[in-house]
């Protein structure tokens, strides 16, 4: 018998690269046949370190298709 396996794949990324890998450890695990909830974490550095950081910054600007984590993602 072949049971759905959940996968929560919860990422921080401040520059973009971390937030690639999570889309593609998501991609590989629906393709096994795993259910995936891709979830971001919420940013907590202030505005001025974000600024300071032209990558981060510019990241930091676009709009995100991915949720914020809450604890019920890892239920």
């Amino acid at each position: 018998m072949n049971e759905k396996v959940n996968v929560a794949v919860i990422y921080y990324s401040a520059t973009g690269n971390v937030h690639r890998l999570a889309r593609a450890v998501g991609e590989g695990a629906e393709q096994a046949g795993g259910e995936v909830r891709l979830r971001r974490v919420r940013e907590l550095a202030p505005p001025e370190a974000v600024k300071s950081n032209p990558q981060w910054a510019l990241v930091a600007e676009q709009p995100r298709d991915i949720p914020e984590a809450s604890l019920d993602d890892l239920v």
